[in-house]
């Protein structure tokens, strides 16, 4: 546990940016449950927990739906809802992860330094080249304008949020980087997702 997670509860959230809530210096979308995020912050993974991490827009949802058929004997879920209520958006559901009884298949797009972790869990963190990641976290965030209040917003505009680490999660090389000082532990597995689409066989 980082000394920053460690103090999740004690600093209150900043709603300085105007596309952002700002919840122990990580950006989340304006109109997040900062509650929810801070209980994200504080959990703790229960033995055999299964996390699928990664930056915003990286394919995690792609990833959670492998998840959800290596642990279903190879059914796919019926939808997004069933998907949803399967592999649970940590910092989107909050304290409502307790409903469903451990070990829990989970997600988040929190950076590793900001998040509890345990050698009794399970991490898998998906990488996605950050050009196209930049491209398509502005499509979503053009998208859900009830989330982002950036549907006016130009691609420059946004572009210069991107480099500047100004966007939902912050920085996309801090965010990398965080999770990869794990990569040498045997819960960690890292998956490109350009390695994921080329040779899916093969990662699966």
């Amino acid at each position: 546990m980082t000394d920053s997670a460690a103090s999740a509860s004690s600093s209150p959230p900043r709603r300085s940016k105007s596309f952002f809530v700002e919840v122990q210096g990580v950006l989340e979308p304006w109109n997040s449950n900062v509650s929810d995020v801070l209980f994200a912050m504080m959990y703790r993974p229960y033995p055999g927990d299964v996390f699928v991490a990664c930056y915003p827009c990286s394919g995690g949802t792609w990833v959670s739906v492998l998840l959800y058929v290596l642990t279903h004997s190879g059914k796919m879920p019926a939808d997004q809802a069933q998907l949803s209520r399967d592999v649970l958006f940590l910092e989107g559901l909050g304290r409502k992860v307790e409903d469903i009884a451990p070990p829990r298949r989970l997600k988040t797009h929190l950076p590793a330094k900001k998040l509890r972790l345990s050698q009794a869990a399970k991490y898998v963190y998906v990488v996605r080249d950050y050009r196209d990641c930049c491209v398509s976290l502005y499509e979503q965030m053009v998208a859900r304008a009830s989330d982002y209040r950036f549907a006016d917003a130009t691609f420059d505009d946004y572009f210069q949020r991107f480099v500047a680490g100004q966007v939902e999660n912050n920085d996309y090389f801090d965010h990398v980087t965080s999770w990869w000082e794990h990569h040498r532990s045997p819960n960690y597995f890292f998956v490109l997702l350009e390695n994921l689409k080329n040779n899916f066989e093969k990662v699966v």
